[in-house]
């Protein structure tokens, strides 16, 4: 075995983490934790549907729970079946990069609380799955007073700092709308929100721009 050969041999044998791609944008993390249910690919602990600037990336980050299961689940990810998709994997040598957690921050009440990234970008984009929601559609640049009146009837989360945020475009990017991002006391608001706004007019006037409301799975 050559010294190449054996170097990729001991980042396989040492790593602990798989990023996973070519998924459908429409992939969730039950999802694929059903499909690797299915492949019998065990020693998989965590599932991560991979973002950027809150869309699905079509990748995935996995965390195997024990070093030793990572060869075996490269085998087994690579083999499984999802029509028209061929699916490639392969081990994340510096997954500290990826799995950057929020700072945190003093409150007044001494609550140590978590910064929310406000761009989106990772796996499962940083923030809580299920009960985040990304909210388009709002004309302009808006604020985010434009969306408190959705939110009136909801209960917004109290573990996070900011929990109702407009999401800033990258660099050299412009839109025709605004974007915004909101964490939910609880997954039942979050689809709750989503049910009565998803698709639906802005302010309820017939020829404004269609809101979009989208949970973070």
């Amino acid at each position: 075995m050559n010294g190449g050969a054996r170097q990729t041999a001991r980042v396989v044998r040492d790593a602990q983490h798989i990023m996973l791609r070519g998924l459908p944008s429409t992939t969730t993390a039950q999802d694929l934790r059903h499909h690797i249910s299915q492949a019998q690919i065990a020693g998989v602990g965590d599932v991560a549907i991979y973002y950027k600037h809150f869309r699905p990336t079509g990748k995935a980050l996995l965390t195997m729970v024990l070093p030793d299961y990572t060869s075996d689940a490269l085998r087994g990810l690579r083999e499984i079946n999802i029509p028209g998709c061929t699916l490639e994997a392969e081990t994340v040598e510096k997954p500290e990069e990826l799995l950057g957690k929020p700072k945190e921050a003093e409150t007044t009440n001494s609550r140590r609380l978590p910064i929310l990234p406000i761009y989106g970008n990772g796996p499962s984009a940083h923030v809580p799955v299920r009960r985040s929601v990304t909210i388009s559609g709002i004309p302009g640049r808006a604020g985010v007073r434009h969306i408190e009146t959705m939110l009136s009837d909801f209960k917004v989360a109290k573990d996070v700092r900011n929990p109702v945020q407009a999401v800033p475009l990258p660099p050299k990017k412009f839109a025709l709308d605004s974007r915004f991002f909101v964490v939910f006391d609880s997954e039942s608001e979050a689809q709750r929100f989503v049910r009565k706004y998803h698709m639906t007019r802005y302010k309820n006037v017939d020829d404004a721009s269609i809101v979009r409301a989208s949970l973070i799975l």
